[in-house]
């Protein structure tokens, strides 16, 4: 009942499995893609605001700057997915640029770096260099980022065959506001091999933090952590009954209240991305099968999944790639807007509303999830 519920047939699955496989083979032989089309694919967004400030920050070709004020000047480096204070991070240092980047920190004792998430429109062929995609001309950088110190340097080339530099681990420390790009050029300017070779800097802002006695004496009242645990608890269950990625035991009104609003934001940030992956991968899945069933109406006959993923139209295989890049999967900005909005709030209270508010969004959605599968049964 789970697949017919969502649609899916085990061949379908079969079918897309083997056009996946053979996409992350075509990944993982080189650093640039096999076909042009394999352009590296991250989600466009919209000018959206926070408390009247700009939510995301156009980085396009321009002149270096000098810091104003009194912000901090903290090197990026781009997180593929939201991060939370508290947490802990882990990268794989690939690029010359981020190569650079760590050995000047290591040069001059320095520990701090900003990863913000950013995006960029999904290069297609164009004037680029055969075999690789053209570059994009602008970035965005979501405005609030997690600020991390460095706790760990590992060099990785030989146990990564040269693939990976360094393993960087990090502690999320805090949270900065970015003002401005000091050098944005370091975006787009590349070796031969379309490689970064410079990394970015920017002036940022560093954002208080309530320490846990803060914290917890600014807590809201029980009945707040109730409603949230019953929503979360109502999600869970309704989720087992559509085979869903879900909490894995009931939630406690009193843990809930107790936990910190950082580990109770990341955990339904972690859950949310685990649902919407699965939904996302289900909708191409039927997608691809209806692709593949017209081509063969047509009497398109593909010999194998690589030589069907060189006709696929490049919007379809766009979405493909998008949910199965080698650092995970990238969804629309219309999904991270919320999440962004909760990792910039000031405050415990205000976040345990914002992660209220989500969930019982969350709930509605599901339950007309529910009501339309027993339809269709």
């Amino acid at each position: 009942m789970p697949r017919r519920a969502l649609g899916i047939s085990a061949t379908v699955v079969a079918t897309v499995g083997a056009l996946l496989t053979a996409l992350s083979s075509s990944l993982s032989r080189s650093h640039g893609p096999t076909f042009c089309g394999l352009a590296r694919a991250t989600a466009t967004g919209r000018d959206i605001r926070l408390s009247g400030r700009r939510a995301w920050l156009e980085v396009t070709r321009a002149p270096d700057m000098e810091a104003k004020g009194t912000g901090r000047v903290l090197p990026v480096f781009p997180s593929p997915s939201i991060l939370w204070p508290g947490g802990v991070a882990q990268f794989g240092v690939i690029e010359p640029a981020h190569q650079r980047l760590y050995q000047d920190l290591l040069e001059s004792g320095a520990r701090h770096v900003v990863a913000p998430l950013v995006y960029s429109p999904v290069a297609h062929c164009g004037a680029g260099r055969e075999g690789f995609p053209q570059r994009p001309d602008k970035y965005s950088l979501h405005s609030v980022a997690a600020v991390l110190r460095l706790e760990e340097l590992q060099d990785a080339s030989e146990s990564s065959g040269g693939l990976v530099k360094y393993v960087a681990k990090h502690l999320v420390e805090g949270r900065a506001r970015i003002k401005r790009a000091l050098n944005p050029s370091a975006l787009f300017e590349t070796n031969e091999d379309q490689e970064k070779t410079d990394y970015l800097r920017v002036e940022v802002e560093l954002l208080p933090e309530q320490d846990p006695e803060e914290e917890e004496a600014s807590s809201p009242a029980e009945d707040t952590a109730a409603e949230l645990a019953g929503a979360w608890e109502e999600l869970r269950l309704l989720s087992e009954q559509l085979v869903e990625p879900r909490f894995e035991s009931p939630l406690v009104p009193e843990k809930v209240a107790a936990a910190s609003s950082w580990r109770l934001s990341e955990s339904w940030y972690k859950l949310r991305s685990q649902v919407h992956n699965h939904r996302e991968q289900a909708r191409i899945a039927t997608a691809v099968n209806a692709w593949i069933k017209a081509e063969k109406e047509q009497g398109r006959l593909h010999g194998n999944p690589s030589k069907a993923l060189e006709h696929m139209p490049q919007p379809l295989l766009d979405v493909v790639l998008r949910l199965n890049s080698p650092t995970g999967p990238k969804f629309e900005t219309s999904f991270y807007d919320p999440f962004l909005r909760l990792l910039a709030a000031g405050g415990h209270p205000k976040r345990k509303e914002l992660l209220l508010q989500m969930a019982l969004e969350e709930v509605k959605t599901v339950r007309a999830r529910m009501s339309i599968r027993d339809l269709l049964d």
